[in-house]
């Protein structure tokens, strides 16, 4: 049992063997999009379908298991969608009430969860499971604020002045916000939250 950071750190090392895998499973939001974290990192989904696709490059004949809230593949996001579904990784979307339900015994991992499309529950005993944790604060956030006189929001991340007329303008006056300390989001948005930062600068 991994996280996505830690799948991908074994795959670039070579801990990780795609060739040694016959089941993957990866599990959305977990611990995201509910209390205390009710909030979506914006980056886990189009992440799972970048993995997905590269251990079925790397292995076809691998079963890509991928249980979803609501996929986030917005924008040009969604062509990995398609790809991953037309390389044949088996998309599950489940119900907050009932999650999947995962059991470690003799250093094997079995997996329950109900598939909405056939009205069934699945039992998998998958070689790897991927959790997909989404983004935190930064511990030294708080510490950061308070230098910088900036308000810290409910789920931990810098306040902004306001979020449609000043979205990048703290409440401090010369103080302008950018990145994944903002809010979590994608290297593309960040890049975007850096250009308007550096304009109202």
């Amino acid at each position: 049992v991994v996280t996505t950071h830690e799948l991908e750190e074994g795959l670039q090392s070579g801990v990780l063997d795609p060739a040694q895998l016959s089941t993957v499973a990866m599990i959305q939001c977990v611990d995201s999009r509910e209390e205390p974290r009710n909030y979506c990192s914006r980056i886990c989904c189009a992440t799972a379908l970048k993995n997905a696709l590269y251990l079925k490059e790397r292995n076809p004949q691998t079963d890509v298991y991928i249980l979803y809230r609501d996929l986030m593949a917005y924008g040009f996001l969604e062509t990995y969608y398609t790809q991953a579904r037309r390389a044949g990784v088996i998309f599950v979307q489940y119900d907050v009430d009932r999650k999947p339900t995962v059991a470690v015994d003799n250093g094997g991992i079995s997996m329950r969860f109900v598939d909405p499309i056939i009205a069934r529950e699945i039992q998998l005993q998958p070689d790897l499971l991927v959790l997909s944790t989404g983004i935190v604060p930064s511990e030294q956030q708080a510490g950061l604020a308070e230098i910088f006189s900036v308000k810290i929001d409910q789920d931990g991340f810098y306040q902004e002045a306001d979020y449609k007329w000043r979205p990048v303008d703290s409440i401090k006056e010369g103080v302008f916000l950018c990145g994944i300390r903002h809010a979590p989001r994608s290297i593309t948005e960040t890049i975007a939250t850096a250009e308007a930062a550096a304009q109202r600068a």
